[in-house]
This record gives C-alpha cells, structure tokens and sequence, in this order.
C-alpha cells in the first residue's frame, strides 16, 4: 500500500499524519516528518558528536589523580553515573563537567537527560601512572640518550645548567669527562636519569696485540698526556709526555721484548691500559 492510498484510508483517524492513529496516538500534534514511537510521541535525539569525553591517567604511580571531562554541544539537564573500582557518582551538569581524584581503572560512563526517554553509555579505562625510564651511553664526547618511557618535552641539564629542550626520544648531547648529565620530563614526578660522565671507560688500544707500534684513544682536551709503560713485573720501563693528536696518542714498544705490558695514563685520573707485543 502506497502513502495516498494510506491517506485515503486513514482520513481522520490519523490527524497529524504521522502514522499513528488517533485512538492510539498520545501526542496527535506532532510536526510533519517528526521521528516518533509507537505511541505517536517524537523521539528524543542527540546529535551523534553531542559528547566529547576525555580521560586522562595518574600523572605519576599512587597520585590516584586521574580525570575525566565531558563536554556536550547541546544544553540540556544532563545527570551522568559513573560505576568503576567500588565507586559509583552521580553528577547533573548542562555543559561541562570534570570528575577528578580517580584511580587506575576501567570505568562506565552512562548519561541521560531529565524527561527525557534518552540513556547513553560510555565505557573508558584510566591508566596508571609510570615512572621515567631511560638509559644513556658514551661513544667520544657524546652522550646518547634513550627513553623508553616519560612525558616530554625532555630537559637535559649539564652542571646545573639547561641545555637543551626536546619532544625527541632518542638525542645526542656534547659532554665532557666528569660532568653531571640530568634528564627531567615535563612532569617532575616521574623522575630523572642522571649520570656522573666518565669519558675514560671508553679508553680503546688498537691494534692490540700490535708488532710495537700501537695507538692508544683517549678523549681528552689535553695537547700533550704523561704515560708510562711497565712490564709484567710492574717495573717501569719508560716515561714520557706524549703528544695528543685528533684525540690519540701514538706508543711504540719496537725495542722491547714480546710479551705483556700494562701503560699508565696520567690525565685527570689515572688509567692503565693492558697492552700485548708479539
């Protein structure tokens, strides 16, 4: 049956046409094209972006800090429920609301609008806080750094002093042997890694074992570095200021006999190197 022929049928019995006869219609003034239910009464409906939920996490472990906020487009006498970890709240709002002090957890979100046939549900998880984890390595002067896990921006802080402001995981930094490396995330809460620089445990010899002549690196700002070389028996065999060049001092061992010889570095500590003629 087409619509003119309902009409037709209907007559009367259907006075604001919107499918629904009179005898059984509650609301018989409905505007035309209205969305109604069985009982001829518009429904009541929200736009579908009508709510923007955010939920934010503890800022850092045991902060139990968590938060949500909801925003709706249109106002309305709203009252939310929120059930989760042994809570239940009950809240009115028309706009904006925000419920705070929330632990970790998972959590449902249900809305409805007072004389209103209207009930949405929403459901979202609070996450924990966690703790700043990073780790960092010396290669040269330069220290990479690596973080698995905080807020940025990341402050690095050289002696006290901010050096560099980044959003990046991963960086290098220029450093010198015996400086205090920090790296703070934006949330002072979750920590810091901090490293005490020790440029000379990346003291390399090559080639080693060597026929005499060998090569000992050494990062340093120093021209010249005093070393002495001994033998197996710790009797020392020769001093000498040595000459530093692109970072490197040249040793040589031609005139001495095969075998094991430990260096002795004098810089800013003392470094002994073991070293192999064959």
């Amino acid at each position: 049956m087409n619509w003119m022929k309902f009409e037709q049928l209907a007559g009367n019995n259907d006075i604001d046409g919107d499918g629904i006869l009179n005898d059984v219609d509650d609301c018989p003034n409905t505007e035309i094209g209205a969305m109604v239910d069985t009982k001829g009464c518009v429904i009541f409906s929200l736009p579908l972006d009508n709510f923007t939920i955010g939920a934010y996490g503890e800022s850092c472990p045991g902060k139990k800090n968590g938060k949500i906020d909801i925003a709706a487009l249109e106002a309305y006498n709203y009252k939310l429920t929120l059930i989760g970890n042994g809570l239940s709240i009950t809240r009115s709002f028309t706009t904006r609301v925000t419920l705070g002090g929330l632990d970790p957890a998972t959590y449902e979100l249900c809305i409805t609008v007072d004389g209103e046939n209207f009930d949405q549900c929403f459901s979202f998880e609070i996450a924990g806080g966690f703790e700043f984890s990073g780790k960092s390595s010396i290669s040269g002067k330069k220290a990479s750094i690596e973080i698995n896990q905080g807020t940025a921006p990341f402050k690095v802080i050289i002696n006290g002093n901010e050096v560099l402001e980044t959003m990046f995981n991963n960086f290098e930094i220029d450093v010198n042997h015996g400086d205090l490396l920090e790296v703070k995330t934006a949330i002072n809460c979750e920590g810091k890694l901090e490293s005490k620089i020790n440029l000379f445990k990346t003291v390399t010899t090559y080639p080693n074992p060597s026929k005499g002549e060998f090569m000992i690196a050494i990062p340093t700002n120093s021209k010249k570095i005093k070393a002495g070389i001994y033998n197996i028996f710790g009797q020392l065999i020769k001093m000498d200021d040595y000459v530093v060049n692109n970072g490197e001092i040249l040793m040589n061992l031609s005139n001495y006999p095969n075998g094991i010889y430990m260096v002795k570095l004098y810089v800013d500590e003392t470094i002994i190197v073991k070293v192999i003629k064959e």
